[in-house]
């Protein structure tokens, strides 16, 4: 690896910056249950940024496929600093769901944009992507940590406090990175479109079973906070667990690129969801502190394992004319689709039945999926 100079360290702080922004969004479904909301409603308004993320992802990433990236960046990021404060001082329901849509259309690109130049400057200078990644989960432990201590001694207004706060400190890095330019800015690139990437089934395989995976993974961190308020802890416990789940993905970045060369990126990620079913089973059965704090743990080959196998996969088997598509629609299913299919549901079902019940049916779900995808790609292998 060559040395490290002052850019590299600059695009790890941008790491940095939009997993800090990330952090405050573990404690809105505990912020919107604090003000009366039922989980229906806090289901609904934890969707609508993934809903708006069909939009804006596509749109924000094929922009900057034609323009310089950091310039997107800046805008978007930019958008968040004040409009975050109208969803907590405006009162309604409908309110704060309007306020959410509009501010989402931008700020729900801060992290594809952000990832997809990180990735292609580090890639061009010879840096593993996994190493910057670290850094995100380093900070991101961090500020929920010390989120979790000061809502706990504060209020709630130090989850909008800390979004602005991170969404200055991205707005202000994106104007000092490196320029990157989007991968088709020449002319001379011909024009790619999504039926070139739905034309990869192996790729389209891979985004389902993610699909399967991240939607448990939604409601399981967005709901933690009010699950652990339920069984009557406090909610500096649940910023704790959160830190610890950060924590636990350090070991897994810092050899990813290793592991993925090992493994495949189809049985890493077959793994992952395997260990989201795990993860949730463990989580509806466990009542204590030290349990629901311990059972982060199991967040090191989960989350991480599904993005990273597929983020990778992008880089190293997509080509580059392809890429910004191929990220674009990733990121709709991790960040949309997915999001909004484990709020909505996770919501509904809690409702109707309760927490525990969801935590078990997103449990048995992702343990079928992610074991039937790892016996095919084992079958696929023997043939």
């Amino acid at each position: 690896m060559p040395p490290i100079h002052k850019n590299i360290v600059k695009f790890y702080l941008l790491e940095s910056a939009i997993y800090m922004i990330v952090s405050t969004y573990g404690y809105f479904a505990y912020y919107f249950d604090s003000i009366g909301l039922s989980k229906s409603q806090i289901g609904i308004l934890l969707a609508i940024g993934p809903i708006m993320s069909l939009i804006a992802n596509p749109f924000w990433l094929s922009l900057a496929d034609k323009k310089l990236k950091n310039n997107i960046l800046t805008l978007i990021s930019g958008m968040g600093i004040a409009s975050i404060w109208l969803v907590y001082l405006i009162p309604t329901f409908l309110g704060k769901a309007i306020v959410l849509m509009i501010m989402s259309f931008f700020t729900t690109a801060i992290v594809p944009i952000a990832e997809s130049m990180s990735i292609q400057y580090l890639s061009y200078e010879g840096f593993s992507f996994g190493r910057s990644r670290m850094m995100g989960s380093i900070s991101y432990s961090l500020m929920i940590l010390m989120m979790g201590y000061l809502i706990s001694n504060f209020g709630n207004w130090i989850i909008f406090l800390s979004y602005s706060a991170t969404s200055a400190l991205c707005f202000l890095l994106s104007i000092q990175l490196p320029p990157v330019q989007g991968y088709n800015k020449s002319k001379d690139r011909k024009t790619s479109h999504y039926i070139d990437i739905l034309k990869r089934k192996e790729y389209i395989l891979m985004l389902l079973v993610a699909f399967i995976g991240i939607s448990s993974g939604s409601f399981g961190i967005s709901f933690y906070p009010v699950y652990v308020a339920q069984k009557g802890f406090k909610v500096s416990i649940a910023g704790i667990g959160m830190s610890v789940m950060a924590i636990s993905e350090i070991p897994f970045l810092f050899y990813a690129d290793k592991i993925i060369k090992r493994f495949g990126n189809r049985k890493i990620l077959a793994f992952g969801v395997m260990m989201y079913g795990i993860r949730w089973l463990v989580t509806s059965h466990v009542s204590s502190e030290m349990a629901l704090i311990g059972v982060q743990l199991l967040h090191a080959t989960n989350y991480i394992f599904v993005y990273y196998s597929i983020f990778s996969y992008i880089n190293e088997y997509i080509p580059e004319k392809l890429k910004s598509r191929a990220q674009a629609l990733f990121w709709m299913v991790m960040n949309g689709f997915a999001i909004m299919n484990g709020s909505i549901l996770g919501g509904i079902l809690s409702d109707a039945k309760s927490l525990s019940f969801s935590y078990f049916s997103f449990g048995v779900l992702s343990a079928v999926v992610g074991t039937t995808y790892m016996l095919y790609n084992l079958k696929e292998r023997v043939n």
